[in-house]
């Protein structure tokens, strides 16, 4: 995959962070967006309440999501190094169905994805995690415009499901 979207960092307090990266990498950022976002995963649907950021800057931007306990966006943590918040890397997807099949047949399992109310398949985006533990985010390009638009200082987008 050679489509980089974003790496994404998961950390304890969003405009802490956004203050001390805005100052040492000289980044912008969007506004902190709460987003509802209805899920699914191995064991189900589920739901959670998004609190996130991004940089305007790109072409390769940052992701930062405050943690949510008991998800796949819990707080990483090193067993020497305590808590860390790198979390994932994304790629944009034309074909999120078969990607994701891929991953999977490679022995990236699926953590999760939009629930799309019908239990089958993948929607809007999916979560894998690799054999060595890294995750990997794969998102529907038929999104890249709204999220385009986002960065310039328009709407969240709206989730495709």
């Amino acid at each position: 995959m050679t489509n980089a979207f974003h790496a994404g960092f998961v950390v304890p307090d969003l405009v802490s962070t956004i203050d001390s990266y805005r100052a040492v990498l000289s980044t912008d950022w969007t506004p902190i967006q709460t987003t509802d976002l209805a899920l699914r995963g191995p064991d189900g649907p589920f739901s959670v309440t998004m609190r996130m950021a991004f940089s305007t800057d790109g072409p390769v931007r940052i992701e930062l999501i405050e943690p949510i306990d008991g998800t796949p966006w819990e707080q990483p943590c090193h067993p020497a190094l305590g808590a860390m918040s790198v979390h994932h890397i994304a790629f944009w997807c034309d074909d999120l169905a078969e990607a994701s099949t891929q991953m999977a047949e490679l022995g990236a399992r699926l953590l999760v994805t939009l629930d799309n109310g019908q239990d089958d398949g993948v929607s809007g985006f999916t979560y894998h995690r690799m054999p060595d533990g890294a995750i990997v985010e794969l998102v529907d390009s038929r999104s890249r415009r709204a999220f385009e638009r986002w960065f310039a200082g328009g709407p969240f987008p709206a989730q495709r499901r």
